[in-house]
């Protein structure tokens, strides 16, 4: 199995200054799954979340610039 017959697929976008922005994984080749990390351009992580479908699902964590937690949602089907 090679990269092209991967499930996975992972994507990744820069700021203007070369720095990474986000961080885009996708699960499965049928199933629209993806898992997101955002950073600030400091390098401190700012949104960890994913989708299902283009629906959020999940713990969405949100995140300061000095890396503490801002918000929390849960996006879990109960």
């Amino acid at each position: 199995m090679g990269p092209a017959d991967s499930p996975h697929t992972y994507t990744s976008f820069l700021y203007k200054n070369g720095k990474l922005f986000k961080e885009e994984k996708r699960i499965g080749k049928e199933l629209s799954e993806f898992i997101f990390v955002e950073y600030f351009e400091n390098g401190q992580v700012s949104l960890r979340s994913q989708k299902i479908n283009d629906r959020k699902t999940g713990k969405w964590i949100y995140y300061n610039e000095d890396g503490t937690i801002r918000k929390e949602e849960d996006y879990n089907v109960k």
